[in-house]
């Protein structure tokens, strides 16, 4: 497997828009062009690759890799190189590497270590558990992580109330996110919250499942972490909640990793500030995603320097690497990479370095696109796509508390996620906005039972007992006292 790099001489930074390429010329950098390190050199650096992956580097560039044992691979900086005499069949990079030139139409076999052996799609666990949509959305937000948010939630309304009336069990959870799922697919979240409940524009879904006052509260108390033990969990741990690697799903040959931004303005210690995306401010998360299913496989937020970070090992190496290894196991290195210089507009190059491709054959069509280009526009897409989906029906609403934006953003990559394992275990063709649905229905089911329940019938003697405490407890009035004989011989009357 191996990893494609792409770098722009100039400001362009992806190879789509390219161009069909001139004619070659002495006086321009070579178009379409295959070089290879020469293995024999001193100089040459090894070059790596990660199996199966592709991955974002800090600036926004993906860097792509394909299936199967992983190398790892140093990646430069790759300026124009100057026109390329085709008298000559060596090039020295300015770091002291020697590229061999070699012939740009010719086509050779994959690499057995590029080649997936192992089958992907759900695990035999998923396969086996997974029979609705609740099933397929506890895969991934299991009873642990719903308990923790629970308790998390009581202890902080004991802690502003002052006592320990309020409390909350996980049904009632449960149905709490069902409604917000279903605010995000009725596109309602920029909607104030009461509408839900109006008595003429207002949705009876809402009015069965919950009572506004009661949504209010868990909203208002809702924490993913205790702040008793806030201050000695921020020295080692920064985030509340680690967001892991599913073991539900295979991923493909093809893993992308980029950088998404979880739009928020709330103060918060890590919030960045990216000036390319639509969303200026919020909060950077590292996601792996798989390219063909758009199945989010391993996410990261960005906390600031890392300080477990190697020394001299770059930002967009050290993610790659740590949201990968769940898929990879180890890492390779290996001398063999093809560097291909491809020039679609004047005086802009393309180079990508790629330890997937053995050569860099230009295919037919009116582009004419060499090789590593096609298959870097084909699969850099992964993050950028899921990133699509979660906006469409997003649970996000306004808050100026990070955890509670963060857990939004937690809900919506549930559900996408449990959305494409339902669909791969199942066989079922689900729109995802019926899914988002049928799951609030499966999620509040329990606690509508609850409400139905008819009250247990207590005995009369015990009710009695019971009245008669209660009498005994609570201080009389000089009239109550007066009646107190005759109302306990009325009670033993009955």
């Amino acid at each position: 497997m191996g990893v494609d790099s792409s770098a722009e001489s100039d400001s362009e930074s992806e190879a789509e828009d390219v161009q069909p390429p001139p004619k070659r010329s002495r006086t321009t950098s070579v178009s379409g062009a295959n070089i290879r390190p020469t293995d024999n050199t001193q100089d040459a650096q090894p070059s790596s690759s990660v199996q199966r992956l592709s991955g974002g580097s800090a600036s926004g560039d993906s860097v792509q890799a394909a299936s199967q044992p992983p190398a790892t691979t140093r990646e430069r900086s790759h300026p124009p190189l100057p026109s390329i005499d085709a008298q000559h069949e060596r090039e020295r990079g300015k770091d002291g590497t020697i590229w061999t030139l070699v012939n740009g139409e010719e086509r050779g076999r994959r690499q057995s270590q590029n080649v997936l052996t192992e089958a992907e799609g759900p695990t035999t666990y998923a396969r086996r558990r997974v029979q609705d949509p609740l099933t397929s959305f506890m895969c991934l937000m299991d009873a642990d992580t719903l308990e923790h948010i629970r308790a998390c939630t009581v202890s902080e309304a004991h802690r502003v109330l002052g006592n320990t009336s309020w409390q909350m069990e996980v049904d009632e959870l449960l149905a709490f996110i069902a409604l917000v799922y279903v605010r995000g697919a009725k596109g309602g979240r920029t909607l104030e919250l009461s509408s839900f409940w109006s008595a003429d524009w207002g949705l009876p879904y809402f009015k069965e499942t919950m009572a506004r006052n009661r949504f209010q509260a868990i909203m208002r108390f809702l924490r993913l972490d205790q702040k008793e033990t806030r201050n000695a969990r921020l020295e080692s741990n920064k985030f509340a909640l680690a967001i892991i690697a599913s073991s539900a799903t295979k991923p493909g040959p093809d893993i992308t990793i980029d950088e998404q931004l979880l739009p928020t303005k709330a103060r918060c210690p890590f919030t960045q500030y990216m000036a390319n995306k639509p969303d200026k401010f919020g909060i950077k998360f590292w996601v792996a995603a798989d390219v063909n299913t758009k199945y989010m496989l391993n996410a990261a937020p960005y906390l600031g320097k890392d300080v477990t970070r190697t020394p001299g090992q770059r930002l967009g190496d050290s993610v790659v690497l740590k949201l990968a290894e769940p898929f990879t196991g180890k890492v390779l290195k290996s001398a063999h990479a093809t560097l291909t210089i491809y020039q679609g507009k004047a005086k802009t190059n393309v180079s990508i370095l790629s330890t997937v491709h053995s050569s860099a054959g230009t295919l037919s069509g009116p582009k004419a696109k060499p090789e590593p280009v096609v298959y870097y526009n084909r699969t850099k897409v992964g993050v950028d796509v899921l990133d699509q989906m979660l906006r469409m029906y997003s649970v996000k609403a306004a808050t100026r508390r990070w955890p509670v934006a963060v857990f939004y953003n937690i809900l919506d990559m549930a559900a996408v996620n449990a959305w494409i394992l339902y669909k791969k275990c199942m066989g079922s063709k689900i729109s995802r906005r019926d899914f988002i649905f049928e799951l609030a229905n499966a999620l509040r089911a329990n606690h509508m039972s609850a409400k139905e329940r008819p009250a247990v019938p207590v005995p009369v003697s015990v009710a009695f007992e019971q009245g008669a405490d209660l009498e005994r407890r609570r201080p009389m009035s000089g009239a109550e006292k007066l009646l107190q004989k005759p109302l306990q011989r009325r009670l033993c009357s009955l």
